[in-house]
């Protein structure tokens, strides 16, 4: 993991992770968003447009 501050000329600072599997990652970002309706409805029209071409 890397941070850098744009338009500065300080080095990037890092730090090592441990690898994690994608599902992994996935699952805590989706948890993250789990109280965002924003989020919600866009999760809701995918499952629409899922479902439609699933259909078809």
């Amino acid at each position: 993991l890397s941070l850098l501050l744009e338009g500065s000329d300080v080095a990037p600072r890092t730090v090592t992770l441990p690898p994690r599997p994608l599902p992994e990652l996935l699952a805590r970002q989706l948890s993250d968003r789990e109280h965002d309706p924003v989020f919600h409805q866009a999760m809701t029209i995918a499952q629409s447009l899922a479902q439609a071409m699933l259909n078809a």
